[in-house]
């Protein structure tokens, strides 16, 4: 890999890899040309973020909303839930483990 790394080829990298840069097979060398296009594109670096993002979700280490907030949400928008709230209910979902 050299410094005219594409966008392309990043993608690759970082749909095989993931967002830890630090992960990915390549030499010091190869990991310095990807800092540098890192630190020369934005498209790159939101495409990591993203990449963090969706490695977190799929961890299951996001938040869950407070248990009523749609109500409140839709209270506060002047949305009558009452007789209704049952359209409104989202089950919580479960953890899976895989083994």
């Amino acid at each position: 890999m050299s410094h005219d790394l594409s966008l392309d080829d990043f993608f690759d990298m970082l749909g095989r890899y993931g967002a830890d840069i630090g992960n990915w097979p390549l030499s010091p060398g190869q990991l310095e040309s990807v800092a540098v296009f890192l630190s020369r594109s934005a498209v790159a670096r939101e495409a990591v973020e993203e990449m963090r993002l969706m490695e977190t979700a799929l961890r299951g280490e996001l938040p869950l909303a407070p248990h009523g907030l749609a109500d409140r949400i839709l209270a506060a928008a002047g949305i009558s839930v009452g007789r209704n709230a049952a359209i409104f209910a989202v089950p919580r979902p479960r953890r899976i483990r895989y083994n």
